[in-house]
């Protein structure tokens, strides 16, 4: 688990989103720390632009969990440890494959994914199961029938709905796509 701290006073920079994301690439569960938030939280104005940059600057990781501290008065430095607790269960977390599958189903019958294009024909683009592969970060194979018509924007709804799902916050989800061997048919 990394916990990136910064300092509300200067705002959340780009060296801090950048270390957010070099955290994500690298599989690591991550959540922001915005010390000093003492100083900020008498002025309304500034907390909610702060708070605001945050939100803007994280929307590559919209799941990560941003925690307003102080160090100088102690204010909310109780929830740090339970914080990195729950993120490192999070992202030692071994699903069941019925209980994925049974998400995968629901998932996909709640937003169907666009039609696969082979050749001039149209074809629906079908996910047949899912399984887990690996933890730290939990990894899942999805099997369909076509992996490169999924659309970027599909698989991130996938991501987003596993993760709100199955309480993966502030976890980076690696989501494989394979398609499903001839012989399995």
């Amino acid at each position: 688990v990394a916990l990136v701290v910064t300092d509300a006073s200067q705002g959340f920079t780009e060296g801090d989103v950048q270390l957010v994301g070099l955290v994500r690439e690298r599989g690591c569960a991550v959540a922001v720390l915005v010390n000093k938030w003492d100083l900020t939280a008498s002025d309304e104005e500034a907390t909610r632009r702060t708070r605001e940059t945050i939100q803007e600057r994280l929307r590559f990781a919209p799941d990560v969990p941003v925690l307003t501290v102080s160090a100088l008065t102690g204010l909310r430095i109780p929830r740090i440890l339970p914080l990195a607790r729950r993120l490192a269960q999070a992202a030692r977390l071994r699903i069941p494959t019925h209980a994925l599958n049974r998400w995968l189903r629901e998932a996909v019958e709640a937003h169907e994914p666009a039609m696969a294009q082979r050749g001039p024909r149209k074809r629906p683009l079908k996910f047949f199961y899912a399984t887990q592969v690996a933890q730290r970060p939990p990894t899942f194979v999805l099997f369909c029938t076509e992996p490169k018509a999924v659309k970027d924007a599909y698989r991130r709804y996938l991501e987003n709905r596993l993760r709100a799902h199955f309480d993966l916050e502030g976890t980076p989800v690696r989501l494989q796509l394979r398609a499903r061997r001839s012989t399995e048919a």
